[in-house]
């Protein structure tokens, strides 16, 4: 576990969910096995919420 920890890159993980995030989708990377399939289904369906959360919430502060 702990090799896997050392050869883990953060960089790529940030940048796999920056292009996930944008909906970019540039297709340079993509998970392979389904947990990470999973994980990153999970974080699109998150960040749309959360996205739409912004939106509403910034639209609140606006019309008041």
């Amino acid at each position: 576990l702990a090799a896997e920890l050392a050869a883990f890159a953060y960089d790529n993980s940030l940048y796999f969910s920056v292009v996930t995030f944008t909906t970019l989708g540039y297709g340079d990377s993509s998970p392979t096995g389904g947990l990470a399939r999973l994980l990153a289904s999970a974080e699109a369906v998150s960040d749309a919420f959360f996205a739409a959360l912004f939106v509403f919430t910034l639209g609140r502060r606006v019309t008041r």
